[in-house]
């Protein structure tokens, strides 16, 4: 029988393996618990102003439509016809929900998986 000779550095490349083991672990999280806290905290953050930016633009068209309903040179007036659609009364810039959304983001963001899943559930 012949013997097969491995190149030297390939026996030590495996022997460093097989008594070391990888390191790597694809699996674990590389960044720590708080820095994912902070970041998942900063998404939180982004959401509530995304949130907040849509409302600004809702209540924003909501007023521009009623300045257009109130335009006196239209041609359906209010209460001439009941197909004339009336002018509305716009909310606001609503927050509340935005602000719900955030606080209930940043909890995820502190609680333990176990917990989020009991409360998804």
């Amino acid at each position: 029988m012949s013997s097969r000779s491995y190149p030297s550095g390939l026996s030590a490349c495996i022997l460093a393996l097989l008594l070391g083991g990888c390191q790597f672990n694809p699996l674990k999280p590389t960044q720590t618990p708080s820095a994912l806290e902070g970041a998942c905290a900063a998404a939180c953050e982004s959401l509530k102003n995304q949130c907040a930016e849509r409302q600004r633009a809702r209540e924003q068209l909501c007023q521009e439509e009623r300045v257009r309903l109130a335009d006196p040179k239209r041609t359906c007036q209010p209460g001439s016809d009941p197909l004339c659609p009336q002018p509305i009364d716009c909310l606001g810039e609503e927050l509340t929900p935005c602000t719900v959304q955030y606080g209930e983001c940043t909890v995820r963001c502190t609680s333990s998986p176990a917990e989020q899943n009991k409360q998804a559930g």
